[in-house]
C-alpha cells in the first residue's frame, strides 16, 4: 500500500535531496516508494524561483500565433529553419544517424531516412535563403535567424539592427509565409 505523504514529510525529503543523500538511503529512511521519490524530485526540480520566472521571456512566435499572424504551418516552417541551421552549425564531430528508412505506422508506407531528411531540410533552407533575396521588397534573413536561434525579443532585435519597431516582426512573418508557400510543410501528427 502506498503511504500518503504530508507536506512536512515532503519538505523533509526535499532537504535530504538538497544535502545530496543517496537515493537508497532516502527510500529506506522515509519508507516511501521509488515512484513517490521520483515525483518529489520532479516537483522539486520543476519549481522556478520568482527571480527566474521574472527573467523568462515568452516565445515571440507564440505571441504572433496568439494574435493570429502565424498558424501551425508557420511554426513548423520555423522549426524546419531552426533544424537546418542546427545541422549546419553542428560541426564535424561524431554523429550517430540511422540510414534505414522507417515504416510510418499510420500510413503504412516507407518514410525518408534521417540522412535524407537532413539533406532535404538543408536544401530547402538554401533555396529559401535565395528566394528571400529575390523577394520584393527583400526579406532580411539574419534578423529572422536571430529570433529563431536566440532568446531575444522583436524589440531587442530591432534595436540591434538599428531599425524601427516592427521591422523584425514584418520580415519574420513574410519569411515564414514565403517558406510555407514554397514548401507547404505538413502538420505534425
Amino acid at each position: 500500500m502506498v503511504k500518503l505523504l504530508t507536506k512536512q514529510k515532503i519538505k523533509a525529503i526535499r532537504v535530504r535531496i538538497n544535502r545530496g543523500e543517496h537515493e537508497d538511503k532516502i527510500l529506506s529512511a522515509e519508507k516511501i516508494s521509488e515512484e513517490q521519490l521520483w515525483y518529489i524530485r520532479k516537483d522539486y526540480n520543476d519549481v522556478a524561483t520568482p527571480e527566474t520566472t521574472s527573467k523568462l521571456k515568452r516565445d515571440p512566435l507564440k505571441n504572433l500565433e496568439s494574435r493570429g499572424l502565424l498558424d501551425e504551418y508557420h511554426l513548423l516552417a520555423a522549426d524546419m529553419i531552426r533544424s537546418a541551421i542546427q545541422i549546419r552549425i553542428a560541426g564535424l564531430g561524431v554523429k550517430c544517424a540511422s540510414i534505414e528508412s522507417r515504416v510510418d505506422i499510420v500510413g503504412k508506407k516507407w518514410t525518408e531516412s534521417e540522412s535524407e531528411w537532413s539533406i532535404r531540410v538543408q536544401e530547402q533552407y538554401s533555396l529559401w535563403m535565395q528566394l528571400c533575396v529575390f523577394e520584393k521588397p527583400r526579406i532580411q534573413t539574419m534578423p529572422i535567424i536571430d529570433i529563431l536561434m536566440e532568446p531575444v525579443s522583436f524589440k531587442e532585435t530591432d534595436r540591434a539592427w538599428g531599425k524601427a519597431d516592427g521591422w523584425t516582426r514584418d520580415h519574420l512573418v513574410r519569411g515564414l509565409k514565403l517558406y510555407c508557400g514554397t514548401f507547404q510543410p505538413k502538420k505534425k501528427t
